[in-house]
């Protein structure tokens, strides 16, 4: 857990450092391991697809240093955009990965309030 103030870029690496730990623990589970293992695990309680950590891990990343991605526009252009622009391109992402991979369906992610 970051406790304190830290630079953009010790952030960055705090984050890449990360394990992903998927684990059925709840809230209190996990608030009961060793805090060398807390500070070290990308953690969401009761996640147990790796690949989903990875993901969200990865998205998080590509928003914290602007990853951008080039795409051509209808006219032939070509320029660049930001992979992840903020919070609603992350939930969007993270929604279709979850139907992707078969962790929920269309109408679960798409017929609720919007977050």
């Amino acid at each position: 857990m970051i406790d304190q103030p830290m630079s953009l870029q010790e952030g960055i690496e705090f984050l890449l450092d990360k394990e992903q730990l998927p684990a059925e623990w709840d809230a209190s589970e996990w608030a009961a391991q060793e805090d060398d293992i807390k500070l070290r695990a990308f953690f969401s309680s009761r996640v147990e697809n790796a690949r989903f950590l990875d993901r969200a891990q990865g998205l998080i990343f590509d928003y914290l240093t602007k990853v951008r991605d080039e795409v051509t526009l209808r006219d032939g252009t070509k320029t660049t955009v930001l992979r992840v622009g903020g919070r609603a391109d992350f939930v969007r992402l993270m929604r279709e990965f979850m139907i992707e991979e078969g962790m929920a369906t269309e109408e679960e992610m798409w017929n609720t309030e919007q977050s």
